[in-house]
């Protein structure tokens, strides 16, 4: 009686039951995530030993299926122990390697099982990850169908902008000669360790070879150090797509068909894949989640603070925030609390919105000139300006900006209507990075309305990176992660006004490829080639596809994360009558130290200058 691993069984189907006649289309995979602490298909479980909640693509395979669709028959994950029949269904096995304390043990009859698999025809991609080694290989992979370790250390390179440092993030290059590796240059790996084993050697750097195959019997392996590189931040980069398709296409018929793989990888660059939904509601105000605090019920607290004696906070600087950055500690627990959250782990708007501040009986007009600043009696907006932005950093300024002035107005003047100006009311302001063009743009940017404009037209938009990077293709994202951007410097530091593209070369993303920062400027970024110049508009187009808005009313405070969210403002009308539009801005970062050099007596401004 054949076996459930004979090769006229259901799993090897070809005509004569061999597995080098298997179609590719008919081929079956399946994703084992039963072994696994680090792997899995769901986004919200926490992954690793040092992920946070924000880390969704950490770890995430779940869109693997989806890469294959078109490309095998059938895809699925296997997240329960399996036996003979899950194997007999299928003809490649993709399955983490296992072994530490956490995960579930390769036990004595799946390794059977997994040697019968191999022995009758079938394929392994076996994977390891880029968390610690496995605390007990006797209970892992290595020890059921191969012979292998991993090193103990990461595969490194030196840093393109600092040779004298390392990098995880390596490229590597295809070793020539396996049908795996033809059409492969290079691949791009992360955190990836050596590879100890009798195999050939597929991916190969510095000595240290990363990815390999061998066969035993009719069936064939190919152990990967760390499947990040199949991850969605790695997937579109260099070749890493094709020889993950290759790979599969080898296991499950020994061969490779080189233009069966490049089509089927071209449509899926080309694809966006998304961990997890948001909310769709467009207006922050009643959008639900951690980004909304209502002050105005609690007034009753807020209210002594702000009879608190204060000095002239355009007299002293240091002297006013160290006297605002004490009244904050004396907001309610449930504000403090939320500031705090936010400024160690942002959210997915990118913003923090706080209503309803209370900020006195009556205001001045609107001034006229922006470098004005009105006589009031109370210093309240300033004060909560200062307040919370102690809470996240230290307030800062530029020298070129309203003259060096800690707290600014933004108002609406006639000379600048029409301008790339915060100065500016009929026309839109496109989405950018505050700053984008310095060496030192601000990490959060406080904006607190005084006084709405007269018909409430005006919104300020914002779009948040975690969500924009769900619109985004694979191939977009790998671009954006390349210094193939230039941004344009702003009027205000001496660049003619509109002036595209005379800002020094960056990448648009950066930071943790799973959770990235972003820099970018709508109106005035370009790419510097054609394929980077079509990545900026498609993340035009994402971020209007998530763009959210906040009409601003007296007292609302509106804090961006510089780094996580772009922002924009519509058209309104302005009348210069003394009621128009007046927020006032302070701009905050995390590490002041970072631009002493540039900051005349350890003060507050930065004097950088540019050459045009």
């Amino acid at each position: 009686m054949a076996s459930a691993y004979d090769r006229k069984s259901p799993w090897a189907r070809s005509s004569n039951g061999t597995a080098a006649e298997r179609s590719i289309t008919t081929m079956r995979v399946a994703l084992d995530l039963s072994h696994s602490r680090v792997w899995s298909a769901d986004p919200k479980r926490r992954t690793g030993g040092h992920s946070t909640r924000e880390y969704t693509e950490l770890g995430y395979v779940a869109h693997l299926p989806e890469i294959f669709d078109g490309f095998a028959e059938r895809t699925q994950i296997i997240d329960r122990p399996w036996t003979a029949e899950t194997l007999a269904r299928t003809d490649v096995l993709l399955m983490p390697t296992g072994g530490r304390e956490a995960d579930r043990p390769v036990t004595a009859e799946e390794s059977e099982l997994l040697a019968n698999f191999l022995d009758g025809g079938g394929g392994i991609l076996a994977f390891g990850d880029g968390d610690r080694p496995p605390t007990r290989p006797g209970e892992s992979l290595t020890s059921a169908v191969a012979r292998f370790s991993f090193g103990d250390i990461f595969v490194s390179q030196q840093r393109p902008t600092a040779e004298h440092l390392l990098t995880y993030d390596v490229t590597c290059a295809a070793v020539p000669g396996h049908p795996i590796t033809g059409g492969i240059d290079t691949v791009h790996l992360h955190r990836a360790r050596p590879i100890k084993a009798d195999m050939t050697a597929l991916l190969s750097h510095a000595g240290h070879t990363v990815a390999g195959a061998a066969t035993r019997g009719e069936g064939r392996i190919v152990v990967v150090s760390n499947a990040d590189m199949f991850t969605l931040p790695f997937l579109g980069r260099r070749d890493n797509l094709l020889f993950l398709l290759n790979a599969i296409s080898w296991l499950a018929t020994g061969q490779v068909d080189a233009s069966v793989g490049e089509r089927h990888a071209e449509k899926v660059r080309g694809q966006a894949f998304a961990t997890r939904s948001f909310d769709p509601e467009p207006c922050l105000a009643r959008a639900s989640g951690p980004h909304a605090i209502d002050a105005s019920a609690l007034h009753a607290e807020l209210d002594p603070i702000t009879a608190t004696e204060l000095p002239n906070s355009h007299e002293d600087d240091d002297a006013f925030i160290a006297a605002a950055e004490l009244c904050f500690h004396e907001l309610p627990r449930s504000i403090r609390h939320t500031v705090s959250t936010f400024r160690e782990r942002s959210n997915d708007y990118g913003i923090l919105l706080v209503s309803g501040l209370p900020l006195g009986a009556s205001l001045p007009p609107t001034p006229a000139d922006p470098h004005a600043r009105p006589h009031r009696k109370r210093w309240l907006s300033e004060l909560w300006l200062a307040a919370f932005a102690s809470a996240l950093g230290s307030p800062f300024t530029y020298l070129q900006e309203q003259s060096g002035s800690l707290f600014q107005n933004v108002v609406p003047t006639p000379e600048n209507a029409n301008k790339i100006s915060s100065e500016s009311s009929s026309i839109l302001l496109g989405f950018h990075t505050e700053m984008g063009f310095h060496p030192y743009p601000p990490d959060y940017l406080l904006l607190l309305c005084l006084r709405p404009d007269h018909d409430n037209e005006a919104k300020t938009i914002t779009a948040g990176i975690r969500m924009i990077l769900s619109r985004l293709t694979l191939c977009e994202r790998a671009i954006l992660f390349e210094p193939l951007y230039r941004p344009g410097i702003d009027y205000s530091f001496g660049s003619p006004n509109a002036t595209e593209g005379n800002g020094p070369a960056v990448p648009i993303l950066y930071g943790d490829p799973h959770d990235p920062f972003l820099n970018f400027d709508l109106d005035l970024m370009v790419g510097l080639t054609e394929e980077a110049e079509a990545a900026v508009q498609a993340l035009r187009t994402a971020a209007n596809q998530v763009r959210r808005w906040v009409r601003l009313s007296t007292g609302d405070l509106l804090v961006i994360d510089n780094r996580r969210a772009v922002h924009a403002r519509s058209e309104f009308t302005a009348r210069y009558d003394g009621q128009d539009r007046w927020l006032q801005r302070m701009c905050v970062t995390r590490d002041l130290a970072a631009s002493a050099a540039e900051r005349a007596g350890g003060g507050r401004t930065v004097e950088t200058t540019f050459a045009f």
